[in-house]
């Protein structure tokens, strides 16, 4: 009965091991990504508030693409962001 128990145990500490890594493992990968495309293209939004659009590897990308989104809406405001930090 003991020894069931035990094993038992160490069943639910291995799944949760699993779970925990799994979870960082993606959190690196996130934290990766925000690293790797630092240029942001930001909605500006009521409140002080803002959207993340777009990620960009580098700032002419960036900029290529908020003119062309002032194109498609001109009625919304946006703005390119060097940032480095994960929103999630």
């Amino acid at each position: 009965m003991l020894q069931a128990f035990y094993t038992e145990r160490t069943q639910i500490y291995g799944i949760i091991q699993q779970t925990l890594t799994k979870r960082r493992t993606e959190e690196t990968k996130r934290q990766t990504q925000a690293y790797s495309y630092p240029w942001t293209i930001v909605r500006l939004l009521p409140d002080a508030r803002r959207y993340t659009v777009a990620r960009f590897y580098n700032r002419q990308d960036a900029w290529d693409h908020l003119r062309l989104l002032n194109r498609l809406i001109p009625a919304a405001e946006f703005e390119v962001v060097f940032d480095v930090s994960d929103e999630n």
